[in-house]
C-alpha cells in the first residue's frame, strides 16, 4: 500500500528537506489513484535509474537530474492516468460508466512495473541526449499514445520495446557513450510519440521482413514529423517496392551518419521520394527512379 511504499522509499534514498516538502505538497494536492500512481513511478523509477542499496539509504541531494526526470513524469497526469490503467485490463462503457476487466495480481503489478520502466527509460535517454526542459516532451508525449491504446495492444508495445534494452545495470551509472546500445530503442520511442497514426505505424513494421525492421524504425525516425506519409507510402505498394523504399532511405541514413549529408539534404531527398510516390507510377519507373537518385 501507499504508506509502505512511502516507508521503503525513506529507507532506500535519502531526501533533503526540501524534496520531502516538494513531494508532501504534490501529494496532498492529487486524488487518491493519482496518490498511488505518484508514488509508484516515484519507486519504481528510482529503483531503475540508481538502483537500490540494501546497507545505505543512496543521498538524493546529489542526484538531480534523476530527480528532475522522475518529477517531470510523475508530475505529469497523463503519465500518472497511463500508470494507473496498466494495472487494469480491457476497458468498456456500460451506462456512462468506464469498467476495466481485472488481471490477475501478479500480472497487474509486474504490468505496471514495465510500463513505468518504460518511461523512465525514455525520459532518461531523452535527457541524456538532448538534454533542457524540453527532452521529457517525448516520454510525455509517448504516454499519451499509449493511454489512447486498449490494454493488450499496449501491454504487448510496452513489453516488445522494453526488450530493446538491453542492461541490468541501473541507467544513471552507464557510461555517456552508452547510448548507442540504446538506438533500437530510441528510434522506436521517438517515432511511436511523433506519430498520428500509431496503428498504422505498427502494422507497418509487423508488415517489414525481419532482415529489414532496423531499417525500417531508423528510417521512420529520420522522416520526424513526415512519418505518416512514408507509412502510407509503403502501404501503397508492393511488398517488393516497399523494401526497395528502405533500402534506398536506409542508405540515405547511413550517408547522414557519415556526415556525407546534412540533415537539410537529407529531409529534402525523402520529401522528393515520398512527392515522386504519390503519383500514379508503374512500378518500373519507381524501380528507375530509386536507382538514378539513390545509391544501394
Amino acid at each position: 500500500g501507499m504508506i509502505e511504499d512511502s516507508v521503503e522509499l525513506m529507507e532506500q534514498y535519502a531526501f533533503s528537506d526540501e524534496q520531502l516538502q516538494g513531494m508532501t505538497d504534490q501529494l496532498q494536492s492529487l486524488d487518491r489513484n493519482d496518490q498511488r500512481a505518484y508514488l509508484e513511478i516515484t519507486k519504481v523509477g528510482l529503483e531503475h535509474l540508481l538502483g537500490a542499496d540494501e546497507t545505505q539509504a543512496i543521498d538524493m541531494t546529489e542526484q538531480e537530474a534523476v530527480l528532475d526526470t522522475i518529477d517531470g513524469l510523475r508530475n505529469d497526469r497523463q503519465v500518472r492516468e497511463v500508470v494507473f490503467e496498466s494495472r487494469m485490463g480491457e476497458s468498456q462503457v456500460s451506462d456512462g460508466q468506464r469498467f476495466y476487466a481485472l488481471k490477475e495480481p501478479g500480472e497487474s503489478q509486474r504490468d505496471q512495473r514495465v510500463t513505468i520502466e518504460l518511461l523512465t527509460t525514455d525520459a532518461w535517454l531523452s535527457r541524456q541526449s538532448e538534454g533542457g526542459p524540453d527532452s521529457e516532451m517525448q516520454s510525455l508525449k509517448l504516454a499519451g499514445q499509449l493511454d489512447q491504446m486498449g490494454a493488450d495492444e499496449r501491454d504487448e508495445l510496452v513489453n516488445s520495446l522494453n526488450q530493446l534494452v538491453k542492461t541490468n545495470i541501473p541507467l544513471a551509472q552507464l557510461t555517456a557513450d552508452s547510448s548507442e546500445q540504446f538506438e533500437s530503442f530510441i528510434n522506436r520511442t521517438s517515432t511511436l510519440a511523433i506519430s498520428n497514426d500509431v496503428d498504422a505505424l505498427i502494422a507497418a513494421d509487423a508488415q517489414v521482413t525481419p532482415e529489414q525492421q532496423e531499417d525500417f524504425w531508423q528510417v521512420a525516425e529520420m522522416a520526424g514529423d513526415q512519418v505518416d506519409r512514408f507509412v502510407e507510402t509503403l502501404r501503397n505498394n508492393s511488398p517488393e517496392m516497399q523494401q526497395q523504399i528502405i533500402d534506398a532511405l536506409a542508405g540515405e541514413g547511413a550517408q547522414l551518419d557519415t556526415g556525407q549529408r546534412t540533415e537539410e539534404q537529407t529531409a529534402e531527398r525523402l520529401e522528393d521520394l515520398l512527392d515522386t510516390f504519390s503519383a500514379d507510377m508503374a512500378d518500373e519507373d519507381k524501380s528507375r527512379y530509386l536507382t538514378q537518385n539513390f545509391r544501394a
